[in-house]
């Protein structure tokens, strides 16, 4: 029987059942508990065209621009990324961006049976996209003229810094999830996203955003998307998220994947941060405890802690939807998400390798190089069959690639399921002292983050 023991801080013992994601008291536990039983298909052509027929194409993300006018230390094309492109000067071409709509539109429901309960997605990505903003514009005004009986949802992530009230205004009106990269204070912002110059950029993003709550005080689809490393000052940084009333919609440590970014830290610099974590983390857990409605509404805490909790308290069975062909990882079947780049490739997602298309424009997806990646992360079923965390598992393509290849990161595994107990223990603490907790608030903040994204949060 698959799961594992464990031991909340009052002492209490508990068994996490990772055949159907329920946690009992230990002395409940029955060998005779029935665990599902999955024989995932062999993926081959038809397997992967009937497994992307039943999840249907989720979302389309068009990258505008492979052009940017910042230069952040961190991105994911500069130097500490070797093996994702370069920064280029091309931008999508309005026929491109054409074509890739009546794709994904033409198909979207007839993709698949899942599509019948959720609108058509997209995205406007980069690059900087607003440096193409004329072909976005051409774009939503092509959708909604000839796609007008279907509900078609907007967003678009950019850096902010050319965004101006003319754009706000064509956004609000079209109703865009807006999302501005924003590292909150000066200092973590100024740290790390810099222009073609390395200077910094705080003031004219810091300007956008004000000027964009101000005009638009009670617009919800608009959010910041923040990144943090072990140089960023949590405390400094929550002061400012609550000054300035921001709503976070992503939190996100730096990628360590593929890159040799974390090597200009000292260990004295993550230990002091580390003890900023720890702090922050005790702060969450006594809120928690008491109670305290403020949890998910302000600074840093709801971002940084909450969600994974929420994720856990509000389904009864952990990662139930996942498609057929990986029950154990966290990967989608390639096609859910359609990115179209510039050079009109089709790619599994915006994060993964060029060297990874599955596709074009003119001869439609590969279901065959389709069938490859998923028989590659396929094969790690032998140990992943056997875990007692897999159903916390978020391995991903991207999450794997490794230059040319697909592999699963050395210290994976071993990271993971630390983290894993870790929420356990905290989250049973929780549910020990506030049952009601999540039930309470949980609601209300996935409505926030539902409207700010546009995205069902699953």
């Amino acid at each position: 029987m698959k799961g594992l023991y464990f031991e909340s801080s009052a002492g209490n013992r508990y068994f996490y059942h990772n055949g159907n994601g329920f946690i009992f008291p230990a002395d409940y536990i029955q060998e005779d508990i029935p665990e599902p039983v999955y024989n995932p298909p062999k993926a081959d052509e038809t397997t992967v065209r009937e497994q992307l027929e039943e999840r249907g194409f989720r979302e389309l993300i068009l990258e505008m621009s492979m052009a940017c006018n910042f230069r952040c230390r961190y991105c994911c094309y500069g130097e500490h990324y070797q093996n994702t492109r370069n920064h280029g000067n091309e931008l999508m071409r309005y026929e491109t961006a054409k074509e890739a709509v009546d794709f994904y539109l033409s198909h979207f429901e007839t993709s698949g049976r899942g599509n019948i309960w959720r609108n058509p997605i997209v995205a406007f990505y980069g690059g900087e996209p607003l440096l193409n903003y004329e072909v976005i514009r051409q774009v939503v005004e092509y959708i909604e003229v000839n796609y007008a009986d279907k509900d078609v949802e907007y967003t678009i992530t950019t850096n902010g810094y050319l965004l101006t009230e003319d754009k706000m205004d064509f956004f609000v009106k079209h109703h865009f999830s807006l999302i501005v990269s924003f590292d909150g204070n000066r200092e973590n912002h100024d740290r790390n996203r810099v222009d073609l110059s390395g200077r910094g950029t705080y003031e004219r993003v810091y300007r956008a955003v004000r000027s964009f709550k101000n005009r638009y005080p009670d617009y919800l689809k608009f959010g910041i998307s923040l990144c943090f490393d072990y140089r960023t000052d949590l405390t400094a940084l929550d002061a400012f998220i609550q000054q300035e009333k921001l709503f976070i919609v992503s939190m996100s440590m730096i990628s360590n994947t593929d890159t040799d970014y974390y090597e200009q830290f000292t260990e004295e610099e993550k230990e002091h941060f580390m003890e900023q974590y720890r702090m922050f983390k005790k702060r969450y857990l006594e809120k928690a405890f008491s109670g305290d409605p403020t949890l998910f509404t302000k600074g840093i805490l709801p971002a940084l802690f909450a969600f994974e909790y929420l994720e856990f308290g509000t389904h009864s069975v952990y990662k139930e939807g996942r498609p057929q062909g990986f029950p154990y990882t966290g990967c989608c079947i390639p096609g859910e998400k359609l990115y179209v780049t510039v050079d009109r490739k089709i790619h599994i997602c915006e994060k993964m390798a060029p060297e990874f298309s599955i596709g074009d424009l003119e001869k439609g997806l590969d279901y065959r190089y389709m069938a490859k990646l998923e028989r590659i992360m396929n094969s790690n079923y032998d140990k992943c069959s056997q875990c007692d965390y897999s159903r916390f598992c978020n391995i991903c393509y991207a999450r794997s690639t490794n230059g040319d290849e697909l592999k699963i990161p050395e210290n994976y595994c071993n990271e993971r399921k630390e983290a894993v107990l870790e929420l356990l223990k905290c989250y049973t603490d929780i549910m020990e002292q506030k049952p009601e907790l999540f039930e309470s608030f949980a609601a209300d903040y996935f409505e926030r983050l539902h409207e700010a994204t546009g995205n069902i949060v699953d």
